[in-house]
């Protein structure tokens, strides 16, 4: 019977207006029996034979009546196609008036007419008499839907009073996929030139299901450096190989490492496995880097997710770590200057190639020349050892010619960011003589110092 209150609320009078305010606050009840809550609900996810509804459910009376008793009828799960169908017997229930030969309070099947409670007077107060658990037995058969059953509780009473109370459970099942990666982090670690790096672990994926066929994407997220810089993502490749011989995708798809420049997209069909489906795939995975992609500490991650249901996703960290790489070589190891006669410039005896390689932002060659010292101890300076760069516009002439500089102090010859092992210069080397130089064999050395910054 409805219990309504009403409450009057005035106003300030407003240009001779009075305001009258009414709030209706209304709460409704049965008479002689509550059931809490009216509503139950289960989200059916998986294939395992028995599902538990969330909560139990309290049956309560309020009564004057000397002898009173609530029975419970079921009716079968229905969904929206009137043949899809979970039975009665189904339905399982557990409460203080189930036990078995031990004592032990045990499920059973839900009795088309189930004993709930009996009793005496509750003086004017709702006292709880029995408290439900529902479990549901899943049918092989059973279709993917959303499924409804009403339980009727009815009171009666010995001063001829009646009362009925619906349940309502609903069970809605969903088709499902779980992910299922042997493998919680993708890290790479290059040392040495930059090149193709395997994965070296081994890498599977399970996938569990109470369905067939399914579509599964995989999607790189940006692979990020500390610095800002972006991991190309068609370096980032992987190919998927069945764990059995079983054909499991429905249709072809790239028998070599894929480029993630793009999704890759597999639909699939699962395994039977009894009352589920599922399948093993391995992953192989591969990065492969370039003298343009900076040193640094990458971070980002591969999200697996199924097409049919986003929602079903998982993402695998991924941690590139690219150590600086650099190379520096030239095309000689030995330079000759033959000094015959009086005091001159003379040429070495070759040029001399620079070929330089780097991943990291900024770089330079520094060069510098020690003093040229004869087996008798005679010395030449270095200050009167020279060096060009032909690709430097220099035209200033310190001694031995335009664009020669000297070796007195080191001479920063070339510089560059990011640059693929290649010829970057060729440096031609002079020596100044003087009349009062001593005859011998002078030796010495030029230093090359690759510095960078990453």
């Amino acid at each position: 019977m409805p219990n309504i209150f009403n409450q009057l609320h005035y106003v300030k009078l407003i240009r001779g207006i009075l305001f009258l305010i009414i709030i209706i606050n209304v709460k409704i009840y049965a008479q002689f029996m509550s059931i809490n809550p009216p509503v139950l609900s289960l989200e059916i996810n998986d294939n395992q034979n028995f599902q538990d509804f969330p909560t139990s459910v309290e049956i309560a009376v309020n009564t004057n009546a000397e002898d009173w008793v609530i029975n419970c009828m079921g009716q079968p799960f229905v969904s929206e196609k009137p043949t899809d169908i979970i039975p009665i017997e189904n339905i399982l229930v557990k409460h203080e008036y189930i036990t078995t030969s031990n004592d032990k309070k045990e499920y059973r099947p839900l009795a088309l007419t189930e004993f709930i409670a009996s009793g005496k007077q509750t003086n004017n107060e709702y006292k709880i008499v029995n408290s439900l658990l529902f479990r549901l037995n899943i049918p092989n058969y059973i279709n993917f839907g959303n499924y409804i059953c009403e339980l009727r509780f009815h009171y009666s009473d010995n001063l001829g009073r009646t009362e009925e109370v619906i349940l309502q459970l609903n069970t809605n099942y969903r088709k499902y996929l779980k992910i299922a990666p042997n493998f919680h982090l993708l890290k790479f670690e290059i040392f040495g030139s930059p090149g193709i790096y395997d994965y070296k672990k081994d890498a599977k994926i399970i996938l569990h299901s109470n369905d067939e066929f399914w579509t599964l994407k995989f999607e790189l997220l940006p692979i990020v450096s500390e610095q800002g810089e972006i991991f190309d993502s068609k370096n980032f490749l992987l190919l998927l190989q069945p764990a059995t011989n079983r054909k499991i995708f429905q249709q072809n798809i790239p028998d070599d490492y894929w480029h993630f420049n793009q999704p890759l997209t597999i639909p699939l069909q699962m395994n039977k496995m009894g009352k589920n489906f599922s399948v093993e795939f391995n992953c192989n995975f591969r990065i492969q880097t370039n003298w343009e992609q900076r040193t640094g500490d990458y971070h980002g991650a591969l999200k697996i997710y199924v097409v049919e249901q986003p929602g079903i996703q998982i993402s695998i960290p991924i941690e590139i770590i690219i150590h600086k790489s650099n190379t520096m070589q030239i095309s000689a190891n030995d330079l000759y200057f033959h000094v015959k006669g009086e005091g001159a410039i003379w040429d070495g005896d070759k040029d001399i190639r620079l070929i330089v390689g780097s991943n990291c932002e900024s770089w330079i060659v520094n060069c510098r020349a020690t003093v040229l010292e004869s087996q008798k101890g005679y010395i030449i300076p270095n200050e009167r050892i020279y060096i060009k760069n032909d690709q430097e516009n220099y035209n200033g002439d310190e001694g031995a010619g335009i664009g020669f500089h000297s070796l007195i102090q080191p001479v920063d010859l070339v510089k560059g960011t990011l640059t693929e092992p290649r010829e970057i210069c060729k440096m031609l080397f002079r020596l100044k003589s003087k009349d009062l130089d001593r005859p011998g064999r002078y030796t010495g050395k030029i230093i090359l110092t690759h510095l960078t910054v990453p």
